[in-house]
């Protein structure tokens, strides 16, 4: 198809990170830097609150595709969001998006981190 396809993988360390790269929820995945599911919604995650200390619930990411709610993101709904982009560049780039605002579950989940990072756990 003569694409090349670029991938960054960025770790969400802390909150500083997340505010740096508009971190909306785990995973985000974006396509010239739009969010390929903007339905957005999360579900109770346990392994990511045992990363708290189990201080706090942490809800993550929910994926929506054809009419299905998945807890990982489908690689076909990745695929079908990367041809959708190729076929039409000029439609990129989120120049659209409000005022980042870190969202409560994780402000609530680098608060618990960095509490039990200075607890030494």
């Amino acid at each position: 198809m003569g694409v090349t396809l670029r991938v960054n993988k960025t770790h969400m360390v802390d909150r500083k990170t997340a505010i740096a790269h508009a971190f909306l929820s785990s995973p985000t995945i974006r396509v010239n830097g739009v969010d390929i599911d903007p339905a957005r919604t999360e579900d109770d995650c346990p392994s990511c609150g045992t990363l708290t200390g189990d201080k706090v619930a942490v809800d993550c990411r929910t994926w929506h595709w054809r009419g299905e709610v998945y807890k990982a993101a489908p690689v076909g709904k990745i695929l079908e969001e990367v041809l959708a982009a190729h076929r039409a560049p000029d439609a990129c780039c989120g120049s659209d998006t409000p005022a980042y605002t870190l969202p409560d579950n994780l402000d609530g989940f680098f608060t618990a981190r960095e509490s039990n990072a200075k607890l030494g756990c």
